[in-house]
């Protein structure tokens, strides 16, 4: 029998398959060991921004209630002192020293 390369046998070129699925597997592997860490990744992104724009929406909500609140109570005020918004205080102070003098 001769010892050359090119004489390959039925159990070598089995192990040469298996060690090729191997390799393959473990490629793979890797390869969707690096997906799924960018998937999370980008998960965590995603609900990073979500989360931030949920502050964002809340803080403008509480901001636009406040000022709704503000010019609530200021109308009220307006309404319980009942003011007559087309009293002229110079006319008013006029006749006021025309009383007195």
């Amino acid at each position: 029998m001769q010892s050359d390369w090119l004489s390959v046998t039925a159990i070598d070129s089995l192990h040469v398959i298996h060690l090729l699925h191997i390799v393959f597997e473990t490629l793979l592997l890797f390869i969707l060991y690096i997906v799924h860490i960018i998937f999370i990744i980008y998960f965590i992104h995603v609900l990073v921004i979500l989360y931030i724009l949920l502050v964002i929406v809340v803080a403008y909500l509480a901001h636009v209630i406040d000022i709704a609140c503000y010019i609530s109570n200021i109308l009220k005020y307006i309404k319980a002192v009942d003011v007559d918004l087309w009293f002229n205080i110079e006319s008013s102070y006029s006749f006021m020293n025309k009383i007195h003098s």
